[in-house]
């Protein structure tokens, strides 16, 4: 299951100290206090919106060992560093997609992306609108972030865990509720199928690939994780999401086609890029139902996602595996 740790910020002088989570100890709380403002009192520290985050805090003040401490840490993007790679289809192509909400630099994924951030002490960070579209298969994500490390390869077997710093605007994003869904497509598909669609939140596809992943004509291995944002609790407000290796789905995608199978099957195989998607909580768009009986003739529909983005990281193991 992936969990996502609020930021905590410093009351008195606004640094960013850490993150806190409602289920897991981060070992970058340890004696954070001691490194900004000589502070001890915790009601100095404004806690996210995560109400448990006091337990944690008091619990990592407690003892400074921890279960990463032997794990390992690649940087896989920085935005400090500049715009992550990607690809984006509305700004190559905007004519094909007139039903985005913005202006076309809004969907961009280069300089324009960057901008400063007050709530991270005016860190530069990545900010853009991801789209996916809902109805048809072309171009289904019309844009994406793509970060690779291609001279830096990551075996299968090394692999922990992931850990993406990153914020979920809710201004910006324009996406269909249930209401909105079934008035869209009931003249198409069913009440389950438009259930099985998507649920009107936020929805975000992480995705570790192989060497070849871009081309379609043979296979290559892929590993995927879908992560929904709760409206009520998960937007606007930055905080890093750590998904573990063993809760991502593998298989070798050919033809975009999955053929699935068990992690402890390519232990030896590698990463070598890391794909931050938009999607429908059911990975689908209405065609997948309708397949051969698909004639053009279902409207598009738009999902759009605001989102900014800090660091991406792995921890990885010592190889043993």
């Amino acid at each position: 299951m992936a969990r996502i740790r609020s930021l905590v910020t410093c009351f008195s002088c606004d640094a960013h100290l850490g993150e806190s989570s409602d289920d897991q100890v981060s070992l970058r709380f340890r004696c954070l206090m001691a490194q900004c403002c000589g502070m001890l009192d915790l009601c100095s520290l404004l806690l996210s919106r995560f109400s448990k985050a006091n337990l944690c805090w008091l619990v990592v003040l407690a003892g400074c060992g921890g279960t990463h401490d032997a794990l390992e840490t690649q940087t896989i993007y920085d935005s400090e560093e500049g715009p992550v790679k990607g690809w984006s289809h509305i700004v190559s192509d905007p004519d094909a997609f007139p039903l985005i909400a913005s202006e076309v630099e809004h969907y961009a994924v280069d300089e324009r992306s960057m901008e400063r951030d007050a709530e991270l002490g005016g860190a530069q960070v990545f900010r853009t609108t991801l789209v996916r579209k809902l109805s048809d298969w072309g171009r289904q994500h019309a844009n994406g972030l793509e970060p690779l490390f291609v001279e830096s390869p990551i075996r299968v077997g090394d692999l922990h865990s992931v850990h993406v710093t990153l914020k979920v605007h809710s201004e910006g994003s324009v996406i269909p509720d249930p209401a909105q869904l079934r008035e869209h497509y009931g003249a198409h598909l069913s009440q389950d199928q438009i259930d099985a669609l998507d649920e009107g939140v936020a929805c975000l596809g992480f995705t570790f690939v192989e060497a070849g992943y871009n081309d379609q004509s043979s296979e290559s291995l892929n590993a995927f994780y879908f992560v929904s944002f709760d409206p009520e609790t998960d937007l606007n407000q930055w905080g890093e999401l750590e998904i573990l290796l063993e809760d991502f789905t593998f298989g070798f995608e050919k033809n975009y086609s999955l053929r699935e199978v068990e992690r402890d099957e390519v232990l030896d195989r590698e990463f070598v890029g890391f794909r931050i998607n938009p999607e429908g909580t059911g990975g689908k768009v209405a065609r997948n139902f309708l397949n051969e009986s698909w004639d053009g003739s279902v409207p598009e529909l738009y999902k759009e996602t605001s989102i900014s983005l800090r660091r991406i990281e792995v921890l990885k193991t010592n190889g043993e595996e």
